[in-house]
């Protein structure tokens, strides 16, 4: 996985540009590279062509919504072992237990309180070693 001064790269993909930037902009003041997608589409692509440590990923999203970019990346031998932390508007309890046993990593709630966040990722990160 990582070596210890590689610097995580981290896939934001949100649809919701001042959302996607907050996000983004936090992430990379904490020391992370960020790509930044602002569907399910681009976010694979960007997948496919770069190695990403993690993925903040909401899922009301266009083109292709976060539960299916979930189910291609936990059915991928290439991308299964890659934390997803989603982060989403409202979802019910069901549904946020469904998406923990789909394979994410984590579940945040918008709008997001961003120490809970970066703590979240940097858990998340160190899991994933």
């Amino acid at each position: 996985m990582l070596s210890q001064d590689a610097k995580p790269t981290i896939l934001v993909v949100e649809d919701e540009a001042d959302v996607l930037t907050l996000v983004a902009r936090t992430l990379e003041l904490e020391g992370y590279d960020v790509l930044r997608a602002v569907d399910g589409e681009v976010g694979l692509r960007l997948l496919a062509e770069s190695r990403v440590d993690l993925v903040v990923l909401d899922l009301r999203l266009p083109v292709l919504n976060g539960y299916d970019v979930l189910r291609r990346m936990k059915s991928s031998p290439q991308l299964k072992g890659v934390p997803v932390v989603v982060l989403s508007a409202s979802v019910s309890p069901e549904r946020h237990e469904e998406i923990l046993k789909m394979g994410a990593a984590a579940f945040l709630t918008k709008p997001v309180n961003l120490e809970d966040l970066t703590n979240t990722i940097k858990q998340s990160l160190r899991r994933g070693e």
